[in-house]
Parts: structure tokens; C-alpha cells; sequence
């Protein structure tokens, strides 16, 4: 871009300019029909470097990353997650969660339990919302996926799981810290959860199941029956997987509550 403006990579703003406005007049196609492309080439060149976000891209990432920042909009992605500052402050961001999450939050529940910390239990759940809030933020700016079979209704699948496990730790936090004086036990504590697996499967199983039942599509009758074999196989796995999970949760709940 900047050898078809002629202008050097540190130039200003107003070199970048004025270099565009010489060229524009000399490539026109009104005086000049033949250079349309070399006009369009140099238009699309003026529009990035003009633009101090995308310059930034491109001087990192060349014409590749501008086209890739294009697309990422395209998806509802912040551009300004190309750019190399907000980059290195979302590095900073996400070293900060993962130490809370693996080291600030284990130690201070570990703290809590063998009774060296008296805080409420709300306050030792902080570190791990904060993550979730994160988290759950991230999940909303992100594009919808496209495979949510019977997720089709709901605006966000990844967005209404971290949502459960939102309220599941919330509901924890709250049973523990009011202990016999909370309006629930702990197996009811643990529904949000247990709802977020249940839709989990039933999600699976309805993303699985057209192929499974023998109305998938394959390249041949040997590909539709290994691609139906293999349905059936996921299917039973995920049935067996959620059934273990949510009898686990049960049991826990009702020893916990003994």
C-alpha cells in the first residue's frame, strides 16, 4: 500500500493524503478510462492507511490482517481486537483471570474450609464471578453457532450455559454461607447445573439424531451407513455421559443434605 501511494511507512497523515489526491488525479477514469484497477488498487490503499486503526493492522499484520479485521466485524468481533495495544492489554487481562482462577480462588477456599479465613462465602466466590462475568461478556460479543440444532430458539447456547453455572454458583455461595436458614438444600442448589447438562444433551442428541434415525446425508450408501453407525454411537455415549453426570450431582446433593 505504501509503494502505490509512493510515500514511505512513517509517513504522516497529510503526506498519505496529498500523495492519494495526486494519483486520484492522475488514475481517474474519467481522464484516464484504461486505469480503472490501478485507481480502485489505490483507493483501497488511501482507505486503510487513512485510518489509523487499520493502518496499525496493516503495518503489523499486512493486507491479510486488514481483510481478516473486515471479517471479524462482519461476525460482531470489536475490530479493536486487532490492534496491538488492546492486544497486549487483553494479554494483561486474561493473565490476571487465570491467576485468580488457578491460584487466587483455590487458595482462598482452601483457607476458608480449614477455618484460617473467616469471610462470608460470597466473598470467597468473587474471584471465580468475576471469571464467569468475563467470561459470559465474551460469550455474548461472539457470533451465534451455527450447528445449535435445537439451540436454534435461544439467542446464545454457549451464553445460556455459562448463565446456569452462573446461578449454580451463586445458589452455592448462598446455601453455604446461610447453611440451615437457606429457603433450599443443596440438591436444589445444584438444578442450575443439572439443567445446563440436560439441555447440553438434548441438544447432542437432536444434533445427532436425523443421522442416527438413517436421514443423513452421505456421498453413498457405505458413507451413509458408517455416518449413521457412528450417530448412534455419539448418541449412546452422550446418554451415558449425561445419566453418570446428573446421577452423580443427585447423589452428592442428597448426601450433602444428610
Amino acid at each position: 500500500y505504501y509503494s502505490l501511494l509512493s510515500v514511505e511507512p512513517h509517513a504522516t497523515p497529510d503526506e498519505i493524503r496529498k500523495a492519494y489526491r495526486k494519483l486520484a488525479l492522475r488514475f481517474h477514469p474519467d481522464k484516464n478510462p484504461d486505469a480503472g484497477e490501478t485507481f480502485q488498487k489505490i483507493s483501497t490503499a488511501y482507505a486503510t492507511l487513512s485510518d489509523p486503526q487499520r493502518r496499525q493492522v496493516y503495518d503489523r499484520f499486512g493486507e491479510q490482517g486488514v481483510q481478516i479485521m473486515e471479517q471479524a466485524a462482519a461476525y460482531g468481533v470489536p475490530p479493536w481486537l486487532l490492534n496491538p495495544a488492546a492486544q497486549s492489554g487483553l494479554l494483561c487481562v486474561l493473565l490476571v483471570v487465570v491467576v485468580g482462577l488457578v491460584v487466587v480462588f483455590p487458595v482462598i477456599l482452601t483457607m476458608r474450609i480449614d477455618g484460617g479465613l473467616a469471610w462470608p462465602w460470597p466473598a470467597v466466590f468473587t474471584p471465580l464471578w468475576l471469571v464467569d462475568l468475563l467470561v459470559l461478556a465474551l460469550a455474548a460479543a461472539s457470533p451465534r453457532d451455527r450447528d445449535a440444532g435445537c439451540w436454534r430458539c435461544v439467542p446464545n447456547r454457549r451464553q445460556v450455559n455459562l448463565a446456569l453455572l452462573l446461578a449454580f454458583q451463586l445458589l452455592l455461595a448462598y446455601k453455604l454461607d446461610a447453611g440451615e436458614q437457606a429457603p433450599f438444600s443443596y440438591s436444589e442448589s445444584f438444578l442450575p447445573l443439572e439443567i445446563s447438562i440436560f439441555l447440553g444433551a438434548v441438544a447432542e442428541l437432536c444434533m445427532h439424531g436425523r443421522t442416527a434415525l438413517g436421514r443423513g446425508r452421505g456421498g453413498g450408501q457405505g458413507a451413509e451407513g458408517a455416518d449413521r453407525a457412528a450417530a448412534q454411537r455419539r448418541l449412546v455415549s452422550v446418554v451415558a455421559r449425561s445419566s453418570l453426570q446428573l446421577s452423580f450431582l443427585g447423589l452428592l446433593g442428597c448426601r450433602v443434605d444428610d
